[in-house]
């Protein structure tokens, strides 16, 4: 294997649980309370959380109006969340190696750009793809994962993706790589489809040892 992508909330920063509480404030103002839980989104870019929502329910707010209302509270997210622990090991553990390393995320470019900096990773990835990167649809679609390993000068084939989410496991398989399911902080999500599942860092860490 040549090249590691990660996804990003969840699998290299505790963010979700601060993403599930905004996203049930917004579900709420969008939608009505209680008809649908903020993991059964979870995955999906913004953009592609209204349209999702759309086919159900009839929307009370406009698609701008559902990406301001994350867009306001998202800084404040990510300049809080803490780093999964391990990281610093995973990330020079990959350097040793020669392998290339990137983040494909559903969420949008200035918010990555403030998770990426709050991780202090900026000089050690080798490409950072966010949505507004692609022009097709987001997961579980591939391209976010075909557009990464593109950059990356890496065949699919050769990429290993981390992923914490249902609909990131069958993007990452889509796009015909292998996949890491990660259960760091949320249990609920269905992993069946990666082709290993881990609980915390040093397990990932243990994993991918064994696939490079």
């Amino acid at each position: 294997m040549d090249a590691i992508i990660f996804d990003l909330d969840g699998v290299l920063i505790n963010s979700e649980k601060y993403w599930d509480k905004i996203s049930e404030k917004v579900l709420n103002k969008a939608i009505g309370p209680r008809k649908i839980s903020s993991k059964e989104i979870r995955g999906l870019g913004v953009m592609d959380q209204y349209d999702f929502l759309s086919e159900d329910f009839d929307m009370r707010i406009s698609k701008k109006e559902f990406f301001k209302s994350y867009n306001e509270e998202a800084r404040r997210i990510y300049e809080k969340a803490e780093p999964v622990k391990g990281l610093n090991k995973i990330i020079s553990f990959l350097e040793d190696k020669n392998v290339k390393t990137a983040i494909a995320s559903s969420s949008c470019k200035d918010w990555v750009n403030v998770a990426v900096r709050r991780l202090e990773l900026g000089s050690n990835l080798d490409e950072i793809t966010s949505v507004e990167n692609i022009d097709g649809k987001g997961k579980p679609f591939p391209e976010i994962y075909l557009h990464t390993s593109n950059l990356l000068g890496v065949e699919p084939q050769n990429c290993i993706v981390v992923e914490d989410s249902e609909v990131g496991v069958k993007a990452a398989k889509n796009a015909g790589m292998c996949c890491i399911g990660s259960r760091f902080f949320d249990h609920d999500q269905n992993l069946t489809k990666a082709d290993e599942i881990v609980d915390n860092s040093e397990e990932l860490f243990s994993k991918l040892r064994e696939k490079l």
